[in-house]
């Protein structure tokens, strides 16, 4: 089971091996917090996160992991980034 607080799920994406899951999410702006879009990399076997990264805005929507499980590609409405897998460091962005 894994357990994830969110308010808007956006998107899931199992990697070809079936060892991790990302997931993007949304939260919007309230009273007290600007609008951020979150992917998080859970590990399947245990439920843990492996990392998350928080995007400013929008930019949380579809994933699609790369044919070799190395990189994660994530698009808002517009904009779309390439994510390092292993870590979710940003190697490329299109905002």
């Amino acid at each position: 089971e894994i357990d994830h607080n969110c308010q808007h799920m956006r998107s899931i994406a199992l990697n070809a091996e079936g060892t991790r899951l990302a997931t993007s999410t949304y939260r919007p702006r309230t009273d007290k917090s600007e609008e951020h879009g979150e992917i998080s990399l859970f590990d399947t076997a245990t439920g843990r996160i492996v990392w998350q990264r928080k995007l400013h805005g929008d930019r949380a929507g579809g994933l699609a992991w790369s044919p070799d499980g190395k990189r994660l590609a994530c698009n808002g409405w517009s904009s779309f980034e390439i994510l390092n897998a292993e870590d979710g460091r940003s190697l490329l962005l299109y905002d």
